[in-house]
């Protein structure tokens, strides 16, 4: 038997990654609109993809002293991520 389970939608994507966050204690959004966005364009909703992602980029946003993931650390981690 096999089941092939498709990635989230966008709004999913969103309460995902807030859920995530608030779990981990964060106070406050840690993602701009436009990064989440590109987010769930380029981890096609999934999870594993998404978690991948989001770690990634909050490196990025603290190597370069940054207080929000914007699409500028979202493209960056892309870029990172297509070399691999």
């Amino acid at each position: 038997m096999r089941y092939h389970l498709g990635g989230l939608k966008e709004r999913e994507t969103r309460a995902y990654i807030d859920h995530v966050l608030k779990q981990a204690g964060a106070s406050r959004p840690l993602f701009s609109d436009s990064a989440l966005t590109q987010l769930h364009a380029i981890s096609r909703g999934i999870p594993r993809v998404i978690n991948n992602l989001c770690t990634a980029c909050l490196l990025d946003v603290m190597a370069h002293d940054g207080q929000e993931v914007d699409i500028a650390n979202v493209q960056r981690v892309q870029l990172d991520f297509e070399q691999l």
